[in-house]
């Protein structure tokens, strides 16, 4: 068995084994388990983790975990400018 600790953010705060905000919490593991089985046992559907980081670096759902491995879950992040249409880019103002 291995223990990873794991921090919640935004909407998956929720989905945690208590709403606790971005508290972190111990979660129990097999040897060998990645992100998704993390995400299993904790049932988040990999479609709502949207930014997976170990120990301050980006992963994706097959990283494999190590003991101690320090976890952060975000949603997806949705947002910013929209481009343009392709005719008003080329349109003469």
């Amino acid at each position: 068995m291995l223990s990873v600790e794991v921090r919640l953010y935004a909407t998956l705060r929720k989905l945690g084994p208590e709403p606790r905000g971005a508290e972190p919490f111990q979660v129990e593991l097999e040897e060998g388990s990645s992100i998704s089985t993390l995400l299993s046992k904790l049932h988040i559907p990999a479609a709502q983790a949207g930014i997976i980081v170990v120990h301050g670096k980006q992963v994706d759902i097959n990283h494999v975990l190590q003991p101690g491995s320090e976890i952060a879950l975000f949603p997806p992040m949705a947002g910013g400018a929209r481009p343009w249409p392709r005719e008003r880019e080329t349109e003469k103002l």
